[in-house]
C-alpha cells in the first residue's frame, strides 16, 4: 500500500477497554479465538465495569456480552453478570414476540397476494447468527411494493396496529407527498406496543432504492417450528445494511456486528465481489466504510487490493474515521452537540450522484410537522422547503430560551 493510503488510514484511534470487550463479545461465530479475545479484554486492568454496563445499553448488545463472558474464562463482577443475564433473557423473550408477529403479518399479507420481505429482525438474526435470541431487536421491518402500501397498511390495522406516521388524519395531498419523500409507514401494536415499519422502499431515494433492488432473488429462511420468512438475498441485503448503518454513522456496534457476521465465511474473492456489487448499486462508500470499520473494530484484515482501493477514496476514509468516532463516543448522537446535523451532512458524502443528493436534500427540506399542520394544497407544496429554514431558526431560538433539559434516549 502506498504512503498516501497508509496516511489516510492512520486516523483510526484505539478502542476503549470497555468497547474492546464488547467488540470481542460480538465477534461471530463462536470460536476459541473469540473466547481468548474476550478473556484478554476482560483481564485489562484499565477496564471499568460500570462503563461496560453503560456501553452494553448504549449499543444494545446484552445477549452477545452475556454469551461471551459466560463462555470465556473471565473474571466478571457477579452483579454485572446477573444483570446481563436478566437483560439477555428479556431481549430473547421479546425477540420471540417479534418473530411471532413477523410470521403472522407475512402470512396475512401473502393471503392477500401482497409480496412482502422481512428486512433485518428475525430474518437477519437467522442468516447472520443462526440464533433468534442473541441479537437485540425492538421492532419489525417489512417491505411491500409501493402500489400495495395502502392495502398492506389496512391489513396491519385490522391485525391490531395503529398508524403513527403519517397520521390518520393525513389528506390525499399529504399522503402523496409522503409516498414521494419518505420510505415507510410507522405503526404500533395496540397491546404489545411493538413498532412496525412498513416500508414501500428501502431508502428515501427512489433512484437508490431501485438500484439496491431488494426484490431480486429473494428466498425463504426457516425460522422455527417449520415456519419460514421471505428475506432478500445476501447480494441485496449486504448493500442495504451497509447503507442503513452509514446513514446512522454506525453509532450502534450491533449494526457493524451484523456486517461482520454476514461476511465472516466469505472468501477474499467473495468479499471483493460483494463490495464491487455495492459499488455498482451506488452504495460503494457505505460498503467501504463498513469494511474499514470491521477491520478496525474486529481486527479482521481486509484483502490487500481491496484495502488499497478503499484507501484511495478520501471520502470513504473520511466517512469511516467519522463513524469510528461516533461509534466510540459513549454518548448517543442526540446527546452530543451538533452530532445529528453532522451525520445528516455526511449523507451527502456517501454518493457523487447529484440526483441522489438532490433527493436527499429535498426530502430533508420538508418539515412534516408543518405539512400536517398547514395542509397546503398540492400546488403550493413548493413553500414547504422555503419555510423550513425560518421555522428551524425560530425553534432553535425557543430552545435556547427554554430551561436546559436532558435529551431523551435515542429512539433507534
Amino acid at each position: 500500500m502506498g504512503d498516501d493510503a497508509m496516511e489516510a488510514l492512520a486516523g483510526f484511534g484505539e478502542l476503549s477497554p470497555e468497547l474492546r470487550l464488547l467488540a470481542a463479545c460480538t465477534r461471530w461465530p463462536r470460536s476459541d479465538a473469540r473466547s481468548q479475545a474476550i478473556a484478554a479484554a476482560a483481564a485489562d486492568p484499565r477496564i471499568d465495569w460500570s462503563r461496560v454496563a453503560q456501553a452494553v445499553e448504549r449499543h444494545r448488545v446484552a445477549g452477545f456480552v452475556h454469551d461471551g463472558l459466560a463462555g470465556a474464562a473471565a473474571t466478571v463482577p457477579p452483579q454485572l453478570l446477573a444483570r446481563l443475564r436478566d437483560r439477555a433473557l428479556a431481549d430473547s423473550l421479546a425477540n420471540l414476540g417479534v418473530v411471532g408477529e413477523a410470521v403472522r403479518l407475512v402470512r396475512l399479507l401473502q393471503v392477500a397476494s401482497i409480496p412482502v420481505l422481512v428486512l433485518k429482525g428475525p430474518g437477519l438474526m437467522k442468516l447472520a447468527y443462526g440464533d433468534l435470541a442473541i441479537r437485540h431487536t425492538n421492532d419489525l421491518d417489512l417491505l411491500v411494493p409501493v402500489e400495495a402500501i395502502i392495502q398492506a397498511g389496512e391489513i396491519c390495522e385490522r391485525a391490531g396496529y395503529t398508524r403513527i406516521q403519517p397520521p390518520i388524519g393525513a389528506g390525499e395531498a399529504e399522503l402523496a407527498g409522503w409516498l414521494r419523500w419518505r420510505k415507510d409507514f410507522i405503526y404500533r401494536h395496540a397491546v404489545s406496543s411493538l413498532p412496525l415499519e412498513l416500508h414501500f422502499r428501502p431508502t428515501i431515494s427512489a433512484r437508490l432504492s431501485q438500484a439496491i433492488d431488494l426484490w431480486r432473488d429473494p428466498h425463504e429462511v426457516v425460522i422455527q417450528g417449520g415456519h419460514s420468512l421471505p428475506v432478500p438475498s445476501l447480494e441485496a441485503l449486504y448493500p442495504y445494511l451497509c447503507l442503513h448503518g452509514a446513514l446512522c454513522a454506525w453509532f450502534r456496534l450491533k449494526w457493524l456486528a451484523d456486517i461482520a457476521a454476514l461476511t465472516a465465511d466469505c472468501s477474499e474473492a467473495r468479499l471483493v465481489t460483494l463490495h464491487a456489487a455495492a459499488v455498482a448499486k451506488g452504495v460503494g462508500r457505505a460498503s467501504g466504510q463498513a469494511l474499514l470499520l470491521v477491520e478496525a473494530v474486529f481486527n479482521r484484515p481486509l484483502p490487500a487490493d481491496l484495502k488499497r482501493s478503499l484507501a484511495a477514496d478520501r471520502r470513504t476514509v473520511r466517512l469511516a474515521r467519522f463513524a469510528f468516532r461516533v461509534l466510540c463516543d459513549p454518548r448517543l448522537p442526540a446527546q452530543a452537540p451538533l452530532r445529528t446535523g453532522k451525520i445528516e451532512l455526511a449523507h451527502l458524502l456517501l454518493t457523487d450522484d447529484w440526483r441522489i443528493r438532490r433527493e436527499e436534500i429535498l426530502a430533508w427540506l420538508i418539515d412534516w410537522t408543518l405539512v400536517f399542520s398547514l395542509k397546503l394544497p398540492k400546488g403550493l407544496w413548493f413553500l414547504y422547503p422555503v419555510l423550513r429554514g425560518p421555522i428551524w431558526l425560530w425553534r432553535q431560538a425557543n430552545r435556547m430560551r427554554a430551561p436546559a433539559r436532558r435529551l431523551p434516549p435515542d429512539a433507534r
